[in-house]
């Protein structure tokens, strides 16, 4: 009896022991080691269960990829067209920033980078459209022609941006 007594108090401080092991290692997991561990076991479980939503989501990104290359965008959109697919194939596509990310390069694959028209300044034309349009709003219709009026005489695609709403110092019209 002294004999299981003694074996049952050593297994008890195994026991023991091993149990504040396991805290202090689950404690030190911090959260992005936490949710990696359980993406592992998430796909390690879909796996077993012959779910196949990893191959779809990386035909996704496979999708968007190509279509942000086809977009030949500019060296400042493709960093930033490559650093959020880089963050969104890290993601799980159930957290609420995936889809906005994805939106964001949807936007950026669809934007005509390489495509221009030519710059036609019809004040006169912009006059009658933005009477038809607009009822009232006669100082904000005279600064937009007189914006337009310099644009056409001084050819140049710098200038001020153009501020109608918003709160004080912000450049909005005060005539």
């Amino acid at each position: 009896m002294a004999k299981t007594i003694t074996l049952v108090k050593r297994q008890m401080q195994l026991l023991k022991m091993t149990q504040e092991v396991q805290s202090t290692v689950e404690s030190k997991l911090n959260k992005k080691q936490r949710e990696s561990y359980l993406r592992q076991q998430l796909k390690q479980i879909k796996d077993e269960l012959n779910e196949k939503d990893d191959e779809q989501e990386e035909d996704e990104v496979a999708e968007l990829q190509k279509r942000i290359d086809e977009a030949q965008l500019p060296e400042e959109p493709e960093k930033a067209a490559s650093r959020e697919l880089k963050r969104m194939k890290k993601m799980n596509p159930s957290q609420p920033e995936y889809s906005v990310i994805r939106s964001y390069l949807e936007v950026l694959a669809d934007i005509p980078w390489t495509v221009s028209s030519p710059t036609v300044v019809d004040v006169d034309k912009a006059r009658i459209q933005l009477d038809e349009d607009h009822y009232g709003l006669d100082k904000i219709k005279r600064r937009i022609l007189e914006y337009l009026a310099v644009r056409k005489l001084k050819q140049d695609m710098r200038g001020p941006i153009l501020c109608f709403v918003g709160p004080p110092g912000v450049g909005k019209v005060n005539k």
